[in-house]
């Protein structure tokens, strides 16, 4: 009792009267205890340097003074397995919950915990109405305060995977064959460690794509390498895996334990690995499906998003079009003195497809930052130098072009004048190792229209593989007489020339092969893998006409048919 006698309401008192001025000034000054939490939490949110692990810390010790009996109330919060709790944190069977949710996902739960005696004449009412609508509103705010923090850092975090990305671009840009495999080493250890990944690895396909080997690695401390064990690994036993990267689409599983029955190979061959989570983005050459650039989670599990898989496609890309220019300049370094610029031309044809992926992946960094998502001085900077160098490269390329055609623009010309003047250069050579080389014509003076300068380069490539088919041949048959027979007959629109050589047939695959690009018919008509494929681009792409193979009666044969100009030699 108070001196006046009167009740005195508060902690451990019976309830004053409803409606009471005593009642009325205890829910006033509960109410006020609430906003004042929600104050204090507003406030916290908006620290910018708080984190969240502080944030949910002072949250557990906020919470208890603004209930109605703050000496017997406790907090605790857990999420994504992390528990945060008031100092007198003590779990009672008298608790209210309220579930964490952040983007969809349940990630965890806020608990406050009052001790009321089960038989005391309020423990049924331990918790007010407006208290469990505080603990509603304390979680809606943690909730936007998580979804605030994950997305700034997740925005961070994709601002710097770009980054990294477009310094990586030119680094493959300038990186010589010798250097490439410390170049996609580092690309590996970079994007895995920023990704946060356990492994980062690339895979090629042989040639016919029955096997693959895992010739890059990077792995996290404390994960063990997997690369010696996957060599030759034979792609029959990812059935589901092939086929879906042939289809140019990626692999994202966020959990291989729960992997379908038509997942099932896949899957026993990732558990026994520890994979948990992973993504994989194919590698497309300028001739199909080379391999694949995968991440491994073996810690925990993942869930990668759409945008940071655009951004690997991206670096896949790459790697790709770093490793068929390198493929490129090793074969230009091999057949240099006879079909350098030939090679040139495929070079530039090669190029071309990956300068503008890049082009438009480093434009599309640029329209980030114009809708203020990155910071502009810094990304105008790097974008500006890595679209220097695309120029860089373009430029060269159109150098190399315009070197090869200059001089030999299109026009009309005969075929059977190139053959003899060809045919006198290399003559004296195929007459020394005792090949025997005849030429026959009709209509010496007939013209074509296109390119002479590669029409010669293309019989050039034809004469270079027969010759080298015949060598073969010749070592299996020592007394076996050889020759190439050239014959050239017109018609009323076409010129056809014919060149065959002694040797065995060719398999129904090699000649479906030909003119492929680096594709080599070592057991019949070895070559480099290029001059007849610049062969057929010759004839068919810039001349109009077309180019084939056929077997004969002990040899193979050569066809090509051209168009006829006016008998003036006009076009």
């Amino acid at each position: 009792m108070s001196a006046e006698g009167l009740p005195i309401w508060g902690e451990g008192s019976p309830q004053a009267p409803a409606g009471s001025s005593e009642e009325l000034l205890r829910q006033l000054r509960e109410r006020t205890k609430e906003l004042e939490c929600l104050h204090s939490l507003s406030r916290l949110i908006a620290d910018s340097s708080l984190d969240l692990d502080r944030l949910f810390q002072h949250t557990c010790e906020l919470i208890p003074a603004s209930w109605q009996n703050p000496h017997q109330t406790s907090a605790s919060i857990q999420f994504d397995g992390k528990i945060f709790q008031s100092g007198n944190f003590d779990v009672t069977a008298t608790c209210l919950q309220a579930p964490l949710w952040v983007r969809g996902v349940l990630r965890g739960r806020v608990e406050v915990c009052v001790i009321v005696a089960a038989d005391e004449p309020g423990a049924q009412a331990a918790f007010l109405p407006e208290e469990r609508s505080l603990l509603q509103t304390i979680v809606t705010s943690l909730e936007r305060a998580v979804l605030q923090v994950e997305s700034e850092r997740d925005l961070q975090y994709r601002q710097e995977l770009a980054r990294q990305i477009m310094l990586l671009s030119a680094r493959f840009m300038a990186a010589s064959p010798a250097r490439l495999d410390g170049t996609i080493e580092d690309a590996l250890s970079r994007i895995g460690e920023l990704c946060r990944a356990d492994r980062s690895y690339i895979f090629f396909f042989d040639d016919a794509m029955t096997t693959m080997d895992n010739t890059h690695e990077w792995c996290a401390a404390g994960i063990s390498p997997e690369r010696e064990n996957l060599q030759s690994v034979p792609c029959s036993l990812f059935p589901a895996w092939i086929s879906t990267l042939a289809r140019r689409e990626n692999i994202l599983i966020p959990e291989v334990a729960t992997l379908g029955p038509d997942w099932q190979a896949e899957r026993e061959i990732l558990e026994p690995q520890g994979v948990l989570s992973l993504a994989v983005v194919p590698l497309w050459g300028n001739h199909g499906l080379m391999g694949f650039l995968g991440f491994d989670s073996v810690r925990s599990l993942r869930q990668w998003q759409e945008d940071e898989v655009s951004l690997l496609r991206v670096l896949a890309d790459l790697i790709a079009s770093a490793l068929d220019r390198s493929r490129s300049e090793t074969f230009l370094r091999q057949v240099r003195s006879t079909t350098a610029s030939n090679i040139i031309t495929a070079i530039a044809h090669h190029w071309r497809q990956p300068l503008t992926a890049l082009s438009l992946a480093l434009q599309d960094m640029i329209d980030t930052q114009d809708y203020g998502e990155m910071d502009a001085r810094y990304l105008r900077q790097g974008v500006g130098e890595a679209l220097g160098k695309i120029e860089e490269m373009s430029e060269v390329i159109d150098r190399f072009d315009h070197f090869l055609r200059p001089r030999y623009d299109a026009g009309a010309f005969s075929p059977n004048t190139s053959i003899h003047e060809l045919l006198k250069l290399v003559g004296s050579q195929f007459s020394a190792e005792r090949i025997e080389l005849e030429y026959d014509a009709e209509r010496p003076q007939a013209l074509v229209r296109g390119y002479e300068y590669e029409f010669t380069q293309a019989l050039l490539a034809i004469l270079s593989n027969a010759r080298e088919a015949i060598e073969r041949y010749r070592a299996r048959k020592p007394s076996a007489p050889v020759r190439i027979l050239i014959e050239s007959t017109t018609d009323a629109a076409f010129m056809c020339i014919r060149i065959t050589n002694t040797g065995e047939p060719l398999a129904a695959h090699a000649m479906e092969q030909m003119f492929m690009p680096y594709i080599s018919n070592h057991h019949m008509i070895p070559g480099r893998g290029l001059g007849l494929y610049f062969a057929r681009i010759a004839i068919e792409e810039n001349m109009g006409g077309t180019i084939s193979v056929e077997n004969t009666i002990g040899g193979v044969r050569v066809n090509i048919s051209l168009p006829l100009c006016p008998e003036d030699g006009t076009t």
